[in-house]
């Protein structure tokens, strides 16, 4: 299909609807609208999907690099760059749909990109703080009385923790899809226009927490601008390890009972 017939309303007609199973995360409610003019943009410059996903890969590699080795204000500029990326990661979907053009091996690398904020962002924002340590955490520690110098290694190692947790459990997700015909990431693809009780508002609440594209990106940029990523790291540390207990929990009080090899769906329980 010619790219020269494809305006504003044909996109925007396309994409009427898209996003729906990522409603409710806030940095990608925030930046999805953009979707549409970069996508119309990037077909005017005679851009294909797959060319803004490669560009989206490398991109993320950029902003990982940035807060690991971008100096004492590399963090601030990384976190920044991942507002853009988010609004860049919506711009091939949006071009595909557009198109009515699908591409298997582009919502991969599109996957991917994703992964390497996942796995290197945090570790990156410590490896950032390790070599310029901004003084946040001994500051806060003297403030209730505790005077103690703390490692600045304890940025990095919590960077990497939460790395590394976020890796573990979205593994195990998949892994159990593959086994049970369900995850706990299912529940993205619930109806969310239904009013949703304390228990989901909690459950999308952690969600936020623990997702890029949720309030995890914004709560480490407020946190870079204010002098305080070292204190956002660890207290990110720990919330991840109760984070890993409780889905380790959860994990096997609702697959535990499944002996049976055949067993491709899980019923869950709703207490």
């Amino acid at each position: 299909m010619s790219t020269d017939n494809i305006g504003l309303e044909l996109i925007r007609k396309r994409n009427v609807g898209s996003g729906a199973a990522l409603r409710g995360y806030i940095l990608m409610m925030m930046v999805r609208p953009a979707g549409v003019y970069l996508a119309w943009l990037a077909l005017k410059l005679g851009l294909t999907p797959r060319q803004v996903t490669f560009a989206s890969f490398l991109f993320s590699w950029v902003i990982v690099f940035t807060a690991a080795f971008g100096g004492p204000g590399g963090a601030v500029a990384a976190l920044v760059m991942v507002l853009f990326w988010e609004a860049v990661d919506v711009t091939d979907g949006s071009m595909a749909r557009a198109l009515r053009k699908r591409d298997n091996f582009g919502g991969f690398l599109d996957y991917a990109a994703g992964v390497v904020l996942i796995a290197f962002l945090p570790f990156a924002l410590g490896m950032g703080v390790f070599l310029w340590p901004e003084g946040s955490l001994d500051a806060f520690l003297g403030s209730m009385g505790i005077a103690v110098s703390v490692p600045a290694v304890l940025s990095l190692a919590a960077g990497a923790g939460i790395a590394v947790i976020s890796l573990l459990m979205r593994l195990v997700n998949r892994v159990l899809f593959i086994r049970f015909g369900d995850s706990f990431s299912q529940w993205d693809e619930k109806d969310r226009n239904q009013r949703m009780s304390i228990k989901e508002l909690v459950n999308l609440l952690v969600r936020n927490l623990e997702t890029t594209g949720g309030l995890q990106a914004l709560i480490f940029l407020l946190a870079a601008v204010l002098g305080w990523l070292e204190i956002a790291l660890c207290g990110y540390l720990v919330f991840y390890l109760l984070l890993l207990i409780l889905f380790m929990r959860q994990t096997y009080q609702t697959y535990g009972r499944c002996e049976d090899y055949y067993v491709v769906e899980v019923k869950r329980r709703d207490n």
